[in-house]
């Protein structure tokens, strides 16, 4: 009888069975790291589109107080930019409250819905704000003076 001679090692078919598991975790781990990726440009956009636009909000302002100022109409006031480096572009605009809307019927003339919108790489973001323009009030005529009778 001959004795059977042990070899150490694996056998072809258990190496490719290894590699075929590697490749399939590989793979899957590299999806993976992608899609976070992609996810992260597209959170980095959205808050690169939020810092221009909150730039942009010191002119959006400005131009709504010299609107006050000079007694035109806020709802005419519009910021809209473009910007090469990087290609972005912004608008601020009011909008029109829905008029079955109870903000509407208790604040018609004073309060205006503001719409930001930025664009970058084909991402468009939108933000939505409220605007509150006091009443006017009237000034009040001063007291005059009166003498009262008897006095010289």
């Amino acid at each position: 009888m001959i004795p059977l001679q042990s070899r150490s090692g694996f056998t072809f078919i258990e190496i490719i069975i290894a590699l075929a598991l590697l490749t399939i975790v590989g793979t899957s781990l590299f999806m993976m790291q992608s899609t976070i990726f992609q996810n992260l440009t597209k959170s980095h956009n959205s808050v690169s589109n939020l810092l221009e636009l909150d730039k942009e909000m010191i002119d959006f302002k400005l131009a709504i107080s010299q609107a006050v100022q000079e007694k035109k109409s806020v709802a005419d006031v519009k910021v809209h930019k473009e910007k090469d480096n990087p290609d972005v572009k912004l608008d601020i605009v009011i909008k029109p409250i829905a008029q079955s809307s109870q903000l509407y019927k208790n604040f018609s003339k004073n309060v205006f819905m503001v719409q930001a919108s930025a664009q970058r790489d084909q991402q468009q973001d939108q933000w939505f704000s409220f605007l509150y323009i006091p009443p006017k009030k009237e000034k009040e005529e001063a007291p005059s003076a009166k003498v009262p009778k008897g006095v010289a």
